[in-house]
């Protein structure tokens, strides 16, 4: 649960910067929000506020039309940040305490913790509780994507892979089931869920894999595939042009054809149409796991894409991310 928005912080930011016209961003599940906090800011700050009604998936994708300020809510900056660009991180104050004793009995001797943005702020508080009952505690250093140690993007698993080979397991907290499930795959380490919103605790070993049989059947099923469309984003921090062109390359040396298809959002409808048997997203590695049901067509990840042609091994399967630098 949100109830710190930081509006002063919004406004202070508005005052120094001298700002008439603010652009807030929010990510789907905070847009119920929205309309009372622009009435906030435009009531106390003198400002007329326009609110982006598109989709927002994360730092990676800001809206192109800012004002004189973006405020962006939910997410913290990946890489170098904007200047034109406020992040408001919005942690979560609900009480953690609970879920702890109870995943206590759970843990192994040595775990690490990681978190969505959310819920950074309390991985100190969760890694003294644990150590204070005797556990090893590691929090990894992510790559230049990555804000803080023990963050979690669902394009980045760097912080869980850096501290991976020192221990047992790793304990999430947060949200949702992709964000493990990407910790899992990356380290092939258990993986436990402390997740607050819903107040429960979850293990990923079933739901893992349930997803793995799902991607063995759909590579399975494109070894007669001749013709794939490899979809670039045009989003500033998911485009990866130099790795579709790559694909391109390699697909058509195995005698598949390929196209390059260039789109903002990746959604099933903007692919209706194209006279291609599969698609392979070089977009967020998320639409290829979250959204495979929603698609006519079968929708790959460029590492996927190599165990179709038979560059890598399926017992070598990897999620697939967008890294930083070290």
């Amino acid at each position: 649960m949100i109830s710190d928005w930081e509006i002063q912080r919004i406004l202070d930011e508005i005052e120094r910067r001298g700002s008439r016209t603010v652009v807030l961003q929010l990510p789907e599940g905070l847009k119920k929000d929205a309309a009372r906090v622009a009435g906030k800011l435009e009531e106390r700050g003198n400002v007329t506020v326009v609110v982006s009604a598109d989709p927002c998936y994360g730092a990676c994708d800001l809206t192109a039309f800012r004002g004189d300020l973006l405020v962006h809510f939910g997410h913290a900056p990946i890489s170098v940040p904007d200047e034109d660009v406020l992040f408001i991180e919005l942690s979560s104050d609900l009480d953690l305490l609970p879920l702890l004793e109870e995943v206590l009995p759970k843990l192994k001797k040595s775990v690490a913790i990681t978190a969505a943005i959310q819920y950074v702020p309390s991985l100190p508080t969760v890694k003294g509780f644990l150590e204070q009952n005797g556990l090893e505690v590691h929090v990894g250093e992510g790559d230049s994507r990555v804000a803080y140690p023990g963050q979690i993007l669902g394009c980045n698993f760097s912080a869980p892979r850096a501290v991976s080979e020192n221990v047992e397991q790793f304990l999430y907290v947060g949200e949702g089931n992709f964000h493990p499930l990407g910790i899992s795959l990356a380290t092939g380490k258990d993986v436990l869920v402390v997740d607050p919103e819903m107040n429960e605790i979850r293990d990923m070993a079933e739901f893992r894999d349930r997803i793995l049989r799902q991607r063995h059947a759909i590579i399975t099923d494109l070894d007669s595939a001749s013709s794939f469309g490899i979809v670039v984003s045009s989003k500033s921090g998911q485009n990866r042009f130099g790795l579709a062109r790559k694909m391109k390359e390699d697909l058509e040396k195995n005698g598949k054809k390929a196209v390059l298809f260039l789109l903002d959002n990746l959604n099933p409808d903007n692919l209706l149409g194209l006279d291609v048997d599969a698609f392979v997203s070089v977009a967020c590695p998320r639409i290829a796991i979250d959204d495979y049901a929603l698609h006519k067509k079968p929708i790959i990840t460029p590492l996927e894409l190599e165990i179709v042609l038979g560059e890598r091994k399926w017992e070598d399967y990897a999620f697939d991310e967008i890294e930083g630098d070290r």
